[in-house]
């Protein structure tokens, strides 16, 4: 009987674990500089990043469910207008970072975000 019992608890935790799995897809983060022209042109746009010196590089895609931030990643979202016209007011654009996070089996840009280097 507390054989039966423990396969239960050990299969149940074993599905919820690969449940709440299924729902964090992996996502990558890429540091880009301005010279990369990191801001799409329209919601739809795509653009290339490479997540390391010898990674392939991966074609992403942005989205209406993409989140443009200007201070960090936890930051309130702005429209892609608002983070656009942010980004040309800044004069010295060389100290600009970007990071752009997308889903590494769909490649859908989840956050485009702008910090200033330090």
């Amino acid at each position: 009987m507390n054989a039966i019992k423990m396969t239960i608890i050990v299969a149940t935790l074993a599905v919820t674990g690969l449940a709440s799995a299924a729902l964090d897809p992996l996502t990558y983060v890429v540091e880009l500089g301005y010279e990369s022209s990191p801001v799409p042109a329209h919601e739809a746009d795509r653009m290339t990043v490479k997540r390391c010196h010898n990674c392939a590089e991966d074609n992403v895609r942005f989205s209406t469910q993409t989140a443009y931030r200007l201070n960090g990643f936890n930051s309130q979202a702005v429209t892609l207008l608002e983070f656009s016209q942010a980004v040309r007011q800044i004069d010295d654009k060389d100290g600009l970072l970007f990071y752009v996070r997308f889903e590494a089996d769909t490649k859908l840009v989840t956050d485009l975000v702008l910090n200033r280097a330090e």
